[in-house]
């Protein structure tokens, strides 16, 4: 059987709760790592270049968080 895709809100709380995780992990300032995973998440979707171009100047969970709540 197939997989359910993820609806844009569920992918929005995946994409928060990772990068949450990743900087509770790691415990660092460096974030340019998750930046690779954030932009995978939206590919293909509508408004991914200008919401990917965002994302990957994130330094963290939080202004991840504010990003998402704009789309």
């Amino acid at each position: 059987d197939k997989f359910k895709e993820a609806d844009w809100d569920e992918m929005k709380q995946a994409m928060q709760s990772h990068a949450q995780l990743y900087s509770d992990f790691y415990d660092t300032d460096y974030f340019l790592p998750m930046r690779r995973h954030l932009a995978h998440y939206i590919k293909g979707r509508p408004q991914a270049s200008e919401l990917r171009q965002k994302l990957v100047q994130t330094n963290s969970p939080a202004e991840v968080a504010t990003i998402l709540q704009q789309y």
